[in-house]
């Protein structure tokens, strides 16, 4: 029996655990409003002309329902590898929350080379674009008058897909627990108050096109512009990546004046408007039934910060975010997903709410318990690297030279060639066979008249094998062979 004491009028006889209401034990998740909505907090919402506007008070289930998905997530065991390109300002890969959670190029060395023969030297965590380095976060930008570093915008985006659950430090990321790499890719960056996050076509597109390269399935764009940058859009459309990209924050219909690339209607591309806690959509948030396709959590959202730091930000940008971390999710929950499927699962599964409707196509917010769930039957092989064999013509009896060509928008890992009959389950198991170069055409010469398997795969893990079976040598070619010098006589 438990010992009493003056104050314990009552006998208890077991005691009970109880705890306070948070989703994870890290000291700012009670704070995280957008992933569980217990209706006690209370902040400001913002205008588009930055002003202070309305209190909005939270209102309880206003969330994306993340508690109920993981559970699922977890109960179903799905767990692969999925890279998220981020591309924005830079990112702290060096912030406390954000450990463990970055992308690693294995065939990179820091040595001052261009290991991996991409063009680029030491793009060991990734790439920046806006500089054209491979500095990634630029600790020297505090702005001490807005109290701010040039690379936060990018960190806090990385923060809310990924930051590391149940650490005791700082808060939770949508994908914590999930098998998810940040890719970080700068294109955007200026000091405060001038073109703070700001970026060009050039860059952009550079990053959008390593990002594939290097294996990405998803990218971030949390950044926008008025203009209908046709290059922007042709490189986006012949991508096999999913975009997730902000709506934008002029408070305006996006249908009557667009917001790019937010505004591209691709298959590919999923537009996100920002929703406060108390379900309303914020006044900075753009909108549109046509251009915008759903709403997320944006507002007092708070996240990782450069210098292990944290701090709140509002806008579509932390929306967006919210929408890549339940998609990375998605990706993982199966081995395959292409953007089209994820996109109409993603737009199928809202949750709506009457405050949405005629602002957002779906008229309803994101749902990641919704989402997995109506995703469970799988999708659509996403695109694996195509190969083709041919054999060239030539003399000789013993061999024959055959060109390997592996027709993939992202850069290989590995090529391999082994005699035989082989699957991918062969080759997962071990080191089958010759290893190539990480080429996507080049010759080898293989023995007449065997089998052959090529494996190939590729930066986003997506494998793929092909047989030839080398002809034997004709009559002529042995002839050729035996007698050399009678035919070299007869010429």
């Amino acid at each position: 029996e438990i010992e009493q004491t003056e104050y314990l009028t009552v006998p208890v006889k077991k005691e009970y655990v109880y705890h306070t209401f948070q989703l994870t034990q890290d000291p700012y998740s009670r704070y995280q409003w957008g992933l569980q909505n217990l209706g006690n907090l209370s902040y400001f919402d913002i205008l588009s002309n930055g002003l202070i506007g309305k209190k909005i008070h939270t209102k309880a289930g206003i969330d994306i329902d993340l508690e109920e998905g993981l559970s699922y997530f977890q109960e179903k065991g799905a767990n692969r590898e999925i890279i998220v390109a981020v591309i924005d300002t830079g990112i702290d890969t060096e912030h406390e929350d954000l450990q463990g959670h970055f992308w690693v190029n294995a065939l990179e060395k820091q040595d001052g080379k261009d290991s991996d023969s991409n063009g680029l030297k030491d793009d060991l965590y990734g790439w920046n674009f806006y500089d054209n380095s491979s500095e990634l976060c630029d600790y020297d930008s505090y702005n001490q008058e807005y109290d701010e570093f040039e690379d936060d915008h990018g960190t806090h985006c990385a923060g809310t897909i990924v930051a590391t659950a149940n650490n005791h430090k700082g808060i939770a990321g949508i994908a914590a627990g999930a098998n998810i790499k940040i890719l970080p890719i700068k294109a955007l960056g200026g000091e405060e108050g001038e073109d703070t996050g700001e970026g060009y076509t050039s860059s952009i597109v550079q990053a959008i096109e390593y990002a594939e390269r290097m294996g990405a399935q998803i990218c971030n764009l949390s950044f926008g512009g008025d203009g209908e940058d046709p290059v922007l859009k042709k490189v986006m459309k012949e991508s096999d990546m999913l975009f997730i990209c902000a709506s934008g924050n002029d408070g305006r219909d996006i249908d009557k004046k667009p917001v790019y690339p937010a505004a591209y209607q691709l298959p590919n591309v999923i537009s996100v408007a920002n929703i406060n806690g108390d379900g309303t959509l914020a006044a900075s948030s753009n909108y549109g039934v046509q251009n915008v396709d759903l709403a997320a959590p944006g507002s007092e959202i708070i996240s990782t910060l450069v210098g292990s730091n944290y701090g709140t930000m509002t806008g579509t940008s932390m929306a967006a975010p919210m929408v890549t971390g339940a998609c990375a999710l998605l990706y993982s929950f199966h081995n395959s997903m292409t953007a089209a499927d994820a996109k109409s699962l993603v737009l199928q599964s809202v949750e709506k709410l009457d405050t949405l409707t005629g602002k957002v196509r779906t008229g309803g917010m994101l749902n990641v318990n919704n989402l997995l769930r109506a995703s469970y039957e799988g999708a659509t092989e996403e695109g694996k690297p195509v190969i083709s064999l041919k054999e060239k013509a030539g003399k000789t009896v013993k061999k024959a030279k055959v060109t390997i060509s592996a027709e993939s928008k992202r850069d290989l890992e590995e090529v391999r060639v082994a005699k035989g009959n082989y699957t991918v389950e062969d080759f997962q198991k071990g080191a089958l066979g010759t290893k190539l170069k990480n080429e996507k055409s080049q010759t080898k010469w293989l023995v007449r008249g065997a089998t052959y398997t090529v494996y190939v795969r590729d930066r986003a893990g997506i494998e793929q094998v092909s047989q030839i079976k080398v002809k034997k040598a004709t009559t002529k070619q042995i002839k050729a062979t035996e007698y050399p010098s009678k035919i070299a006589l007869l010429r």
